[in-house]
């Protein structure tokens, strides 16, 4: 019964599978250290928060352990990704990934701190570099540098969710904070897409 539920949940979900740091990954055969979890996508439904937490309980119940959620230009991802996480209790829940074009530091911690709280510590927060296309076309700025910028995006962005404070200052990037920007019970980590040794490995370096 629960493969036929499976096989059914998987006509309409992405399969995706993450390591134990909550890093995504492509769909392969479940290994040592591997969770096979979904990315939901349920943009098309009449009310995506109501449908997208229906599906999170199916997959649960499927005996999938956790589910993400992609950031495109609708759906605030971290925010859809804490109602889900509150509504299916023990069910890992991240995005995947949040562009880091267009946003900051200071704004996406509040968010990721917040998703933490609201799921008792079950929030993975998946950060990318996002398209030239999108970035340039949607939010009207040059997609320059992006593995500076990431780098220290996450740098900044480690400062906060760490400790609620960022005095931080980049070529690219400014996050200072007057006042605390730790949201109690919100503490976490954060991830990069991409190996160690690619993105994250070596922005800055351009």
């Amino acid at each position: 019964m629960k493969a036929q539920r499976r096989a059914a949940l998987y006509t309409y979900l992405t399969r995706s599978c993450h390591t134990r740091t909550g890093m995504p990954g492509r769909a392969v055969g479940v290994g040592t250290g591997m969770t096979v979890g979904v990315a939901l996508n349920a943009s098309k439904a009449e009310n995506q928060v109501d449908t997208a937490v229906q599906l999170a309980h199916e997959a649960a119940a499927s005996g999938l352990r956790s589910a993400w959620f992609g950031q495109t230009f609708g759906a605030d991802s971290p925010q859809l990704a804490a109602i889900v996480g509150r509504e299916v209790p023990g069910l890992h829940v991240g995005t995947s990934a949040i562009p880091v074009f267009g946003r900051h530091p200071l704004l996406v911690s509040s968010q990721a701190q917040t998703a933490q709280a609201a799921t008792h510590g079950r929030y993975h927060l998946g950060l990318a570099l996002g398209t030239k296309l999108l970035t340039e076309g949607g939010f009207g700025i040059p997609f320059e540098r992006p593995i500076a910028r990431l780098r220290e995006f996450l740098t900044a962005l480690r400062q906060l969710t760490q400790s609620g404070e960022a005095d931080f200052h980049g070529e690219l990037l400014t996050a200072v904070t007057p006042i605390s920007a730790r949201v109690p019970g919100g503490r976490g980590r954060c991830s990069s897409a991409g190996r160690r040794d690619g993105p994250a490995g070596s922005a800055g370096r351009r």
